[in-house]
């Protein structure tokens, strides 16, 4: 059986624990039956092309005749697959040898067939014909690596001579047929890198000749078959990369000839069979991608001859067994993304032969055991995403071979390991999220090869070493959430290779060097959250590959350069909370496929630019907090997939323009502290995904039309300090997601909607009013010292001479505090003796109102007992009131999960 050896995950790109990537594992075959002895003639023919002249002539000496039956089989599959993807040959009675073959016995009957592996430009498409199933004589059938779709007819099934059958990577798609269980003679069936669906067939057990099944990379469904188990003559089953659940039949154990079982990504779970531990000739147990739970037993040591273990991604708890350190012929071990606990045994680190250790992403802890004794062989360790403590012994200079090391995500500690730097073959280097400290040695220039480095988030200080600028082989770094300080490093455009920079939030100072600007190959670039200065290089426009820009958090100065509109794949522009002045470049209509731009908190001025339009894919806009003046451009209206419109503390003038209206997707609209006038636009209440509307401290006008009841997803309203005039309308009641109202300095009318009482949500109401009112029998109001608010808590045992339930909105209040027990004072006194009919009269009428009074109390005590269970809108939450202006607490909050939205998006948009 020829050796299968799958390759190992491909170290990561970035900072990620995922599982390894899926491997294509195509087995060509290039395999020449032998005739018997007694067959005088070997038939190497396909199909000699018709368009070149001579080329039929060219006949080989050992040519004979096909038999005619044979012939006009061959004459079919040729016109069902096309004469072009044969490049134009025919069938003829005579055969040569060129290249692709066929092979016939001495009556003329074909008994192989191999157009497996043509290449590009020749390869089959079309479908496989049935009248293939006539050539009862074929041992060897390969089809492989063409275009060929539709199903696999069932009358191969017919071919009951067959041994090899490769339908292996084409387009075919439906069931395997169960015809298939005709094929007595089959020792190789390949049907994987198609689209079959469906169950595995249990007629496939009954295939006791079997040696190889690849079945992988389709869409078969279901559970494994426990008729496969009858198999034993199996050495290789691969069913990986298929939607197969269920869990693993437990028989699987009777498959003693077994050398590698691949059931990768599906969908199986329950416990990993016992019976797997004793097969006796396994090398590769290939598990990962799955649901499969339990733990790892030590009778795993009685695969003695395995050399692959891949179980990542899966449910497996536990502890690693002591007794991995017993199986010498083990070259790679793959653990990680699962639930393991305790201890990595120090038995581990002695096999001779590991090349790969992978438990990343599991709950191990301690030290790591490292071996006194060099693991020659281990190229990639990766250990991350535990809870690994103490610092990396010096022992780490014996593993010499290593070429990846992935650490982060634990609690290591302790300086920088100089051990590393004696690495020389290292390419991948991630100590991210941990607590080492120190500084970065310099000496980290020896690793010539280093092409991954990454170190954020750790306790690091002091500068950036000028020597890393010698790594000409790094691609990505990432030194972040550090303390580092010092400026950038001059030279830092000599590494021409990188593509993502990450110094973010450490304390650099100094300008930007214009060298950065070689970096032609940049695509991220993460300074933001430092303390540079000067202004923005000239020579960064000269980063065409930039996508991610982030330079905000800074002592930047001077204009934006005009020239940033040339870097056109710009997806993120983030330049916010510097000392930027000028105006905003129009060249930024430039670029196209935006989608952040942060502007903000600088010193910005002139008129929003009208090219703005010409960012369709703008998910956010934020130039809150300059001196914008002018008014909102129509053109605004062009930003069709905005999420976030944030123009705040700015100096903008005119109205909201009605084309605001056309911005469905807005979460958030902050147009807060300008000079807005005119009444409210009524498209501002026609998006049905807002959260967040503040317009306050403009000159507003007008009443707060009704339909704001259709902005069903807000959360957060402010219209304070402008001139609304008009009541509060009942409607707002309808908006149950509301947390914060705010309508403060305003000319409203005083009157409180009952409706209020529905928003159970409702945390803070700020409105003007210098009266009390009584929301609820169990609410009480007053208002607080400063008189310019109301503010509303619950509190059941005062307002307790209110009539229950919520009076309406223009009715007079009840004030607070409630009127006290003792008699009011005696009336004036009559100006005549009223007459005794008119008394009568009045007692009558009284005793009927009390017996109404006493009727309404009766059934509100039985509403009030069925309801019992249920919460009062009003008792369901505390009201207070919010100082001037929003929480700006709850606005970061409120703005970090536009940002999360934002983020997805404009992840899918780079996809």
């Amino acid at each position: 059986m020829p050796s299968v050896t799958p390759s190992p995950p491909p170290h990561r790109t970035r900072r990620s624990h995922s599982p390894p990537h899926r491997v294509s594992r195509h087995r060509g075959r290039s395999v020449a039956l032998q005739c018997p002895p007694a067959i005088a003639l070997l038939f190497y023919c396909v199909l000699v092309p018709a368009s070149l002249p001579g080329r039929a002539a060219a006949v080989s000496a050992v040519a004979q005749t096909i038999a005619d039956s044979q012939a006009a089989v061959l004459e079919e599959c040729v016109l069902a697959w096309g004469a072009q993807s044969l490049e134009g040959w025919r069938v003829g009675s005579n055969c040569s040898a060129d290249g692709v073959w066929l092979q016939c016995d001495g009556a003329g009957m074909v008994t192989a067939i191999n157009l497996g592996s043509l290449g590009t430009g020749r390869k089959l498409a079309g479908s496989i014909p049935a009248a293939l199933g006539s050539l009862s004589n074929l041992e060897f059938l390969s089809l492989s690596a063409n275009n060929l779709s539709n199903i696999i007819p069932p009358a191969l099934g017919n071919l009951t001579a067959l041994s090899h059958l490769d339908l292996s990577y084409n387009q075919l798609v439906g069931p395997i047929p169960s015809a298939i269980a005709n094929l007595a003679n089959l020792r190789i069936l390949f049907l994987s890198g198609n689209n079959l669906a469906g169950p595995i067939p249990p007629a496939i057990g009954t295939l006791t000749s079997l040696t190889e099944l690849m079945l992988h990379n389709n869409q078969l469904q279901g559970r494994i078959p426990a008729a496969l188990t009858n198999l034993v003559h199996l050495a290789t089953l691969a069913l990986n990369e298929n939607l197969l659940w269920g869990s693993i039949p437990s028989s699987i154990g009777q498959l003693s000839n077994l050398t590698m079982l691949n059931l990768r990504e599906n969908e199986l779970d329950g416990a990993i069979p016992s019976s797997i531990w004793t097969l006796p000739h396994l090398q590769c147990l290939l598990l990962s991608g799955n649901s499969l739970a339990g733990s790892i037993p030590n009778a795993i040591s009685n695969l003695s001859a395995l050399s692959q273990l891949q179980l990542e991604s899966n449910r497996v708890s536990g502890s690693v067994p002591e007794s991995l350190g017993a199986m010498t012929a083990l070259a790679d071990i793959f653990l990680g993304g699962n639930m393991l606990s305790g201890c990595i045994p120090a038995s581990i680190f002695a096999l001779k032969s590991l090349a790969h250790l992978s438990l990343q992403g599991n709950q191990l802890s301690g030290s790591i055991p490292w071996s006194t004794a060099p693991l020659t062989a281990l190229t990639h360790l990766e250990l991350g995403g535990n809870n690994f403590t103490g610092p990396l012994p010096d022992a780490i200079t014996n593993l010499a071979q290593l070429v990846h090391i992935d650490l982060s995500y634990n609690s290591l500690s302790g300086s920088f390991p100089d051990g590393i730097t004696n690495l020389t073959a290292l390419a991948f280097l991630s100590l991210e999220k941990n607590n080492f400290s120190g500084a970065i040695p310099p000496a980290l220039s020896r690793l010539a090869n280093l092409a991954e480095l990454y170190l954020s988030s750790n306790l690091l200080s002091g500068s950036i070493p000028d020597s890393i600028t010698a790594l000409s082989s790094l691609v990505y770094v990432t030194l972040g959430y550090n303390s580092l300080s010092s400026s950038i490093p001059s030279g830092i455009g000599q590494l021409a290779s990188l593509s993502q920079l990450s110094l973010r939030h450490n304390q650099l100072t100094g300008p930007i060097p214009p060298s950065i600007g070689q970096l032609t190959q940049l695509s991220e670039l993460y300074l933001d959250s430092n303390f540079l200065s000067g202004s923005i290089p000239d020579s960064i426009t000269n980063l065409s590959l930039l996508v991610a820009l982030y330079l905000d958090s800074n002592l930047l100065s001077g204009p934006i350069p005009p020239a940033v509109g040339s870097i056109r794949p710009l997806l993120d522009l983030s330049l916010s909370y510097n000392h930027l002045n000028g105006s905003i470049p129009d060249s930024i209509s430039n670029l196209s496929t935006l989608v952040l731009l942060h502007l903000a908190n600088n010193s910005l001025s002139g008129s929003l630019p009208t090219s703005l339009k010409m960012l369709p894919r703008l998910l956010e806009l934020e130039v809150h907090h300059n001196n914008i003046s002018g008014i909102l451009p129509n053109a605004l209206g062009g930003l069709a997939n905005l999420v976030v419109l944030n123009l705040g503390y700015n100096q903008l003038t005119g109205s909201i323009p009605t084309v605001i209206g056309k911005l469905t997707d807005l979460m958030n609209i902050s147009l807060n502290w300008n000079h807005l006038s005119s009444p409210l636009a009524p498209e501002l209440f026609t998006l049905p995904k807002l959260q967040r509307l503040d317009v306050s401290h403009n000159l507003l006008s007008d009443s707060i039309p009704a339909n704001i009841s259709n902005l069903v997803n807000l959360q957060y309203l402010d219209l304070s300090a402008n001139g609304l005039s008009g009541g509060i309308p009942s409607t707002l009641g309808s908006l149950a997601l509301l947390k914060s109202i705010d309508l403060r300095t305003n000319n409203l009318q005083s009157s409180i909607p009952a409706t209020l009482g529905n928003l159970m949500d409702l945390t803070a109401l700020s409105v003007d009013h210098p009266e009390v009112y009584c929301l609820s029998g169990d609410v009480y109001c007053e208002v607080p010292q400063s008189q310019d608010s109301l503010f509303c808590r619950k509190c059941s045992s005062f307002c307790t001479s209110c009539l229950p339930g919520m009076p309406p909105a223009d009715s007079p209040a009840q004030p607070y505090p409630p009127p006290t027990s003792s008699p009011p004072p005696p009336a004036a006194a009559p100006s005549q003796q009223m007459s005794g009919g008119a008394i009568a009269g009045i007692v009558i009428l009284s005793l009927a109102a009390l017996c109404f009074l006493l009727a309404l109390l009766i059934v509100y005590s039985r509403r009030h007992k069925s309801s019992s269970h249920e919460t009062d809108p009003l008792s369901a939450t505390a009201l207070e009131i919010s100082a001037v202006g929003s929480d700006r607490r709850e606005y970061e909050r409120f703005n970090a999960t536009s940002r999360q939205i934002s983020n997805g998006r404009s992840a899918e948009t780079l996809q």
